[in-house]
């Protein structure tokens, strides 16, 4: 509290953030003058401190945590209130009242959600994370942006996304098995070890980010939107084919999906392809002219590569044991890294740069 004292002196006009414990004393927390604090982690507090940080209309982040009460007291007057987070909250029963222009919430390991739960009509972004006990979203503000859903492992239910949502996120949620249909707006779907998952629905047109990743269940993946950039699909094991690729992707990463036997034509922009421990694939397609990155690794049935387009600046490619050739090098190559192809008849020595026949 000192020094808290002496940088209200020293530096009036700066943005400080505080720690507040359970042995903080209400007698301490009237003593002073509080306009310039911005940020607050409130730990083991009490309903009284929290009473009062409940009228800290400057406060711009606040931090609740392993607050040990039912109940606490409505916050809706935090005006400024930016991000609000509340972790480890584990007897804390229901949200309290919030601020209507509330950006960001976070609830993390806490079981403060239940079907009866109320979000702020404004916020834009909304974090829940390892909330064991929550099996079904309450109903989303329409103005959400960003939504992430991480380690929730008896999660059933997501209900309708908002239109104009552009981020979702979901990470670890095992028991999910279907995702509502996805907003027109959606920019970037992130869908990471969600095992009982067994479809996606119809992807928006302006998708630009698509990362699908440890969805054991997953047998197919939908038509893939005209203006997506990005694709990486890794260890889904029974997904047997990719669907076409659409002309506006650059990056193509496939990782660790064994029932892949081969690859759909690749379109003119691509500029990064990446596929490791694709067992079962045996062949790739033409390679694109403005290719610049290709990596193969572990690909046990692949014989060959396509010839190698004259902008390639690095190209690796290891532990492939039918591969028996190498197509001619491009002049511009300036990283290479050919190791552990045992069939391989030139005799290649692994380093950066060009190869030594």
């Amino acid at each position: 509290m000192r020094i808290y004292d002496s940088l209200i002196s020293k530096y009036p006009g700066v943005k400080i953030g505080l720690v507040f414990d359970e042995r903080l004393s209400i007698a301490e927390v009237n003593s002073r003058t509080w306009f310039n604090v911005k940020s607050i982690e409130a730990f083991h507090s009490s309903g009284v401190i929290l009473q009062w940080i409940s009228g800290l209309n400057h406060l711009e982040n606040l931090t609740i945590q392993n607050v040990y009460e039912r109940m606490i007291p409505s916050l809706d007057r935090l005006f400024s209130l930016d991000l609000l987070c509340f972790s480890q909250c584990t007897m804390l029963e229901s949200l309290p009242n919030l601020p209507s222009n509330l950006e960001r919430l976070k609830i993390l390991d806490s079981k403060i959600l239940n079907t009866t739960s109320y979000f702020p009509s404004m916020f834009r972004n909304l974090e829940i994370s390892n909330c064991q006990c929550l099996t079904i979203i309450p109903i989303l503000p329409a103005v959400l942006r960003c939504l992430e859903i991480s380690v929730c492992s008896i999660l059933v239910y997501i209900p309708d996304l908002p239109m104009n949502l552009e981020i979702l996120d979901l990470y670890m949620c095992g028991s999910l098995i279907t995702i509502p249909k996805l907003p027109l707006n959606l920019q970037k779907l992130t869908i990471l070890q969600c095992r009982s998952l067994e479809s996606i629905p119809d992807l928006p047109f302006n998708l630009q980010i698509l990362n699908i990743s440890f969805c054991g269940n997953l047998k197919s993946i939908p038509k893939l939107p005209l203006y997506l950039q990005k694709l990486e699909i890794s260890r889904c094991h029974i997904l047997k084919s990719i669907p076409d690729l659409p002309l506006n992707l650059q990056e193509l990463e496939i990782y660790y999906c064994q029932s892949i036997e081969s690859v759909p034509c690749l379109p003119s922009n691509l500029g990064t392809l990446k596929i490791l421990h694709c067992v079962l694939l045996k062949t790739i397609p033409k390679l694109p002219l403005n290719l610049q990155n290709l990596e193969i690794y572990c690909c046990n049935k692949l014989e060959s590569i396509p010839y190698l387009p004259c902008d390639l600046q690095m190209l690796d490619v290891s532990q492939c044991d039918s591969l028996t050739s190498i197509p001619k090098l491009p002049l511009k190559l300036l990283e290479l890294e050919i190791s552990c192809c045992k069939n391989l008849q030139s005799q290649w020595i692994r380093k950066k740069g060009i190869p030594v026949l």
